[in-house]
């Protein structure tokens, strides 16, 4: 990413597991934010912003999906 450079990224917060029921060889189980954001600002990003983004509803519950944006 060039200097000032915008990053978006949009995931999971950490869940029980119960997200994916299916075998879809996925190997998490969401993302916890505040490691997250360690992980960016190590990388060089600043303005680092983390907020609520969505919410998806399964059968299984409801689980918060969070919006990460920093600059380079």
């Amino acid at each position: 990413l060039k200097d000032n450079g915008t990053i978006a990224i949009a995931d999971l917060d950490t869940e029980d597991g119960s997200f994916h029921t299916e075998d879809t060889g996925v190997f998490h189980c969401g993302f916890d934010r505040d490691e997250f954001v360690k992980s960016a600002k190590s990388a060089g990003f600043k303005d680092i912003k983390i907020q609520d983004a969505s919410t998806v509803t399964k059968p299984t519950g409801n689980y918060s999906v969070f919006l990460l944006t920093g600059i380079k």
